[in-house]
Formats: structure tokens, sequence, C-alpha cells
């Protein structure tokens, strides 16, 4: 799991639903090119999902799920609650990476992998994709239509996607419900 270790205020982001067949696409919308850090998750065949993060603070700088396996509709839970919601996205622990004191010039190996099952869940007005198991949920950072939700073990429990239009929701369940 990644661990939050704080997070960043944005001044602009974009989400995407359904972009050249890759169902749920958000990104950080910078001034400048950043090569990111990637953490892959999912089981690699049904269900895949990459968070790519900025090697230089850490920050969340996309999200891309590639497949979602199947999504279930919750009729249990209506929303995520959190103890708190702050505005902008989760800085993640970077240790995992060998990171060279010059990022610019490393050719190492941008990627971790994590071949963990997650599970989509279409709520009243939201997507959850949850990584971890019953932990609650403490803290949320908020950056557009995406929220993040921390877990109270620290780490990146889930991404909660609240879109304007409810006919996104309606899309993705039919498709991959």
């Amino acid at each position: 799991m990644l661990r939050v270790i704080g997070h960043k205020n944005v001044v602009s982001t974009q989400t995407v639903c359904d972009e050249d067949y890759v169902p749920l696409t958000f990104r950080q919308l910078t001034s400048s090119y950043i090569v990111p850090l990637y953490w892959l998750s999912g089981d690699r065949k049904t269900q895949v999902i990459e968070i790519g993060l900025d090697p230089y603070d850490s920050s969340i700088l996309n999200v891309v799920v590639a497949g979602f396996g199947s999504i279930k509709k919750n009729t249990t839970i209506e929303e995520n609650t959190y103890d708190e919601i702050v505005q902008g996205v989760p800085q993640c622990d970077l240790s995992r990476w060998p990171l060279p004191a010059d990022i610019k010039a490393w050719t190492g190996d941008r990627f971790v992998t994590e071949e963990t099952a997650f599970n989509a869940v279409v709520l009243r007005s939201s997507l959850a994709i949850y990584f971890s198991g019953t932990n609650k949920l403490r803290r949320g950072y908020q950056a557009g239509e995406i929220i993040f939700g921390e877990d109270d073990t620290g780490s990146l429990a889930c991404i909660e996607y609240k879109p304007a239009n409810r006919d996104h929701l309606t899309y993705l369940l039919k498709m991959f419900g």
C-alpha cells in the first residue's frame, strides 16, 4: 500500500470517464512535464490501476484505472464518511523507489507493483475503489471530482470518483457491473 505522509494543494485537475477505452483517468494539471514514479496494483489481468507520483514532492500526479474487473452496486452503504476532508492530493512515502540525488539523471525502474485485488463499488453518488479491507477512512483529500481516502493506518485505502454528471456512474456500472 501507499503510505500517506502529507498533502499538497493543487490548482487544477482533470477527471475523464472512458477516454480511449480507459474507464477512468485523473490527472493533476501542472505547467511542467514531470516523469512520474508509478505504483501499480490490481490482479493485473482484469483489474489494473496505476498511480503516478511526483518524484520531487511525492504528490499524486495521475491515476489511471485501466480495468475494474467488475463493479458492484452497494445497497448498504450510501456514502463514504471521513473524519476530515482537506483540499488537495496526498503526498506518499517514496522510500520504496531508490531515488538518486539527481532525479533528472535517473534511469532506474520507476515502477513498484503490488498485485492486490481491489473492490470497485458504486455508492449513491460515487464510485469507490477500495484497496484495503474494513479500515476506517480517517481523512479525505479532495481534488476536483476525486477524493483520496486515507485509513486509520495512514495508508491510501480508497479512491472515490464523485462525478458532476451522474450518467458517468450509470455508464461505468453498465459497462463493468
